[in-house]
């Protein structure tokens, strides 16, 4: 009987040793796969940034160049000073209405659920 018991607390003892190097194994695996996505999510958030800042720049330099044209343009025309200015107030409010209408459009949330798809998504589960 006692030595039923030996074998079976070595054994127990045994089982739970493996069981705790695997249970360790586990948790090595599991942070390297953590880091694996952390470093994955860096790298996304690092190419959003450049992206952004690129595209920033771009857009400043397209305003510089789009500025200076219509500065060239209303210098050099022959019209009356009067003419000039009714222009360039019917352009500035053309230029702000036409992208502040472009951008509500694209910024609203039921756009942006059906260029994700979410709203069938939720049909389907709901």
């Amino acid at each position: 009987m006692r030595t039923k018991n030996i074998i079976l607390d070595i054994l127990l003892f045994a089982f739970t040793d493996l069981l705790k190097r695997y249970e360790q194994t586990s948790v090595d695996l599991i942070k390297i796969k953590s880091l694996s996505y952390y470093v994955k999510g860096i790298k996304i958030v690092r190419s959003a940034y450049l992206g952004i800042f690129l595209l920033l720049l771009v857009f400043i330099l397209m305003i510089n160049g789009f500025f200076l044209i219509h500065l060239a343009f209303f210098y050099y025309i022959p019209w009356s000073r009067d003419m000039k200015l009714i222009t360039l107030f019917a352009l500035g409010i053309c230029y702000f209405l036409i992208p502040l209408g472009i951008h509500l459009y694209y910024v609203s949330q039921k756009r942006w659920m059906k260029l994700s798809k979410a709203d069938k998504l939720m049909h389907t589960k709901l």
